[in-house]
């Protein structure tokens, strides 16, 4: 404060708001009144004595902070800590959301600011990115989705076919696999069966094959390398 006790801010605090907040230092000062070097000066820590209370406050309010976390103290790496809280509840009622919400349906549940929300939904986004995955993000709803990229559906089966190779197909597998073959795949599987079927598909096991009819389910089918290897049209022939 001008001509008071010498105020320290956590400068660095500051700036990661800032970019959190995907704001300018230019954009920030104009908010504020000042210019852009006020507060890239605020950040780098050399301005301190000369700002006022009244801009300090305002400062708090934009980055939608408390005053007091704007100061240096021991309790820099409890914000941190925060934020993780924060990206671990945002990121857990989106995946268990399971489709496309909008910011303030977030906002309302988890009872925060908007200014709160969309913080943690940019560091969400920053680290979700670190495990495969992405923050879908249309006309302001979000949804956690599977990265595409992460995978490719060849290297997902060379993973699927490494797992069945090395602890083989289990009952429910096989028996699947057994069904299949005989072309009796179930029309209403159940949960165990459709977890069969899935890992089956993914290890290129088993196919989807044509329509019999217009609008008909694809059916199930054996791979060409599975057929072959089990000599089906062999068996067929000479049944």
């Amino acid at each position: 404060m001008k001509g008071g006790t010498k105020t320290i801010l956590d400068g660095e605090f500051v700036r990661r708001r800032r970019a959190e907040l995907g704001l300018s230092s230019r954009a920030v000062g104009a908010a504020l009144g000042t210019s852009g070097s006020v507060i890239v000066r605020v950040e780098s820590g050399d301005n301190h004595p000369d700002l006022t209370l009244g801009l300090v406050t305002q400062l708090a309010d934009l980055l939608g902070v408390n005053v007091a976390d704007l100061f240096v103290s021991s309790h820099t790496q409890d914000r941190t800590h925060t934020m993780t809280d924060d990206v671990r509840a945002l990121g857990s009622l989106l995946f268990a959301a399971e489709t496309n919400t909008p910011v303030a349906a977030l906002r309302d549940a988890l009872g925060w600011t908007q200014v709160r929300t969309k913080a943690a939904l940019s560091e969400l986004a920053t680290r979700l990115q670190d495990v495969g995955l992405l923050l879908s993000s249309v006309a302001y709803r979000h949804r956690i989705v599977r990265d595409a990229t992460a995978a490719n559906d060849e290297e997902l089966a060379s993973l699927v076919r490494a797992h069945v190779t090395r602890d083989g197909l289990n009952l429910t597998e096989a028996s699947m696999l057994a069904r299949i073959a005989r072309g009796d795949a179930p029309r209403d599987p159940t949960n165990p069966e459709t977890v069969a079927i899935r890992t089956l598909v993914n290890a290129g096991l088993v196919t989807l094959g044509q329509r019999p009819t217009p609008g008909a389910e694809l059916p199930l089918v054996l791979s060409g390398e599975v057929r072959f290897s089990l000599l089906i049209e062999s068996l067929l022939e000479r049944g």
